[in-house]
């Protein structure tokens, strides 16, 4: 049974109705509140409460949809309010919940739900298309109070296990209107095949197809087991870019709500949401990218590239390549996950907690320290290239590896590496539960908070006073030594180990070592 919404008729010629919609402005998703009035007067559309050109030419695309699809739009002066007035409009899924509620005003549509949603672009046959943003409001609609989204026939069926609504699919606003009163039966899409638990194997470099590097390869089990930032430092050609790419296939695969907060970020940036159902986001900005489009922005914030990285990896090659204020703006992502964009027309905080692979050069040449080739570089120039990254950036990443030149040799040799990327996920997958019983949540040992959880890390009085010590003579910094903690406790968590040992901070301690 239809709940009945609210329908006011005042007089004769005048009608009034309701229905609600969600909008989001930047990562916020606001409940919009949809006014219909219809009143004598010159017949024709008027839409108010600060919708942009978008919105505003929905007039004729409902105009056309209604006639086409042999609906009966009132010959009256319709006045349409977006409510609040004061929060800008600017998406065209709008155009759905404005026929409907056009529909309920001119009483074709005698009683609706008020827990359903409607969402969809109109075309001028009539055809309901998606929005880029359509995935971000399913996955916000539960949260709003809404328990049915209506949508176009493209929206992906698993959106409804990641929602948590149900979604009913219709091929046009005639056969979704037929439903609404009853004459036609519109099924609900179906949540099959599970999204848990799947990712794709084929689309990653198998971690046992790079020769040589075991150092590099630890490093990357230990960054992905306990989501530790990673900078590789190494000449040309010694394979610094394959191992980054690699780390895809070694990752866990993302949780539901992972996937859910993946889904709704690129959603908002208006990209292709279905490669990211099965997987971590990968993403690879160039050097050349603006601050803005690392961090994000824009007159209306839209999220950079270290939000579409949220769960997953942020690989950046060449870093010092990067620009320094660009470098300098992932300070705040690196400690606080989030990142905070303001601008004249919003302030808006978009989730940052992404994993850092970075690698660079030794120097503008790439030879420095090279034993089979000659470093070009003035002293000069090896220090303006040291400086390229600032202390306190360094200081937040959490594991420093050099990457060796690869010999012919060991390129051409037969045996590869035995361990291949599923065998290393399965010891992964293993560390990450062991964090997730320790914290009682999804957090990983990179994100947790020292020294107030430090008695977390079951770490005995006698190994603590040996990294001390061994700290001190390394000169780190407070954080470093708590990241060196961090590192020694994922280490312990692959070992299976409930108490860190010795030899665990030592292996920590060679990745703190730097040139």
């Amino acid at each position: 049974m239809f709940a009945t919404c609210l329908v006011m008729i005042c007089m004769e010629d005048s009608m009034y109705a309701t229905t609600s919609t969600i909008t989001h402005f930047g990562y916020t998703s606001h409940k919009i509140m949809i006014e219909i009035d219809t009143s004598n007067g010159l017949p024709g559309i008027i839409i108010v409460g600060m919708a942009q050109k978008m919105v505003d030419e929905a007039r004729e695309r409902i105009r056309s949809a209604m006639k086409n699809s042999n609906l009966e739009l009132p010959v009256k002066r319709i006045t349409i309010n977006l409510a609040p007035a004061d929060l800008p409009k600017r998406t065209t899924g709008l155009d759905l919940s404005v026929a409907i509620a056009i529909l309920l005003a001119s009483g074709q549509i005698k009683q609706l739900d008020r827990s359903s949603l409607f969402y969809g672009e109109l075309g001028l046959d009539g055809t309901i298309r998606s929005t880029p943003d359509l995935l971000a409001v399913a996955i916000d609609a539960r949260k709003h109070g809404f328990s049915t989204l209506y949508v176009g026939p493209d929206c992906p069926p698993v959106i409804s296990e990641l929602s948590g609504v149900t979604i009913i699919a219709a091929a046009n606003l005639k056969d979704l209107y037929l439903h609404l009163i009853g004459e036609k039966t519109l099924n609900p899409l179906s949540a099959r095949p599970s999204i848990a638990n799947t990712n794709d194997e084929n689309n990653h470099i198998d971690i046992s197809d790079i020769r040589g590097q075991a150092l590099a390869k630890r490093a990357l089990q230990i960054a992905a087991a306990g989501g530790h930032n990673i900078l590789m430092t190494g000449p040309p050609g010694s394979g610094k870019s394959m191992l980054a790419q690699a780390i895809t296939g070694i990752l866990p695969p993302p949780n539901t709500n992972e996937i859910a907060d993946i889904i709704k970020i690129h959603s908002l940036a208006g990209f292709d949401t279905r490669s990211l159902l099965y997987r971590r986001p990968f993403r690879s900005p160039h050097h050349t990218a603006s601050q803005v489009s690392l961090v994000g922005g824009g007159t209306y914030p839209k999220p950079g590239e270290i939000s579409l990285a949220h769960h997953g990896v942020l690989f950046l090659d060449e870093i010092a390549e990067f620009p320094r204020s660009t470098i300098e703006s992932l300070r705040q992502p690196l400690e606080n996950r989030t990142v905070t964009v303001s601008r004249a027309a919003q302030h808006e905080t978009f989730p940052a907690s992404f994993m850092l692979v970075a690698a660079q050069n030794p120097c503008p040449c790439g030879y420095f320290g090279d034993p089979s080739r000659d470093c070009l570089c003035s002293s000069s120039q090896l220090l303006r290239y040291s400086q390229r990254i600032s202390g306190p950036v360094m200081d937040r990443i959490d594991l420093h590896v050099e990457v060796d030149r690869v010999t012919p040799k060991t390129l051409s040799g037969n045996a590869a590496s035995s361990v291949c990327s599923i065998d290393i996920a399965k010891t992964i997958l293993n560390a990450r539960s062991i964090q997730r019983m320790r914290y009682g949540q999804t957090a990983t040992n990179a994100g947790l908070k020292l020294p107030k959880q430090e008695k977390l890390l079951g770490l005995p009085a006698d190994v603590a006073e040996k990294m001390k010590t061994m700290a001190e003579r390394l000169n780190l910094t407070a954080r470093s030594y708590h990241k060196l903690l961090k590192v020694s406790r994922t280490i312990a968590d692959l070992d299976d180990s409930k108490y860190i040992q010795m030899e665990h901070g030592t292996e920590a301690m060679q990745f703190f070592v730097r040139r």
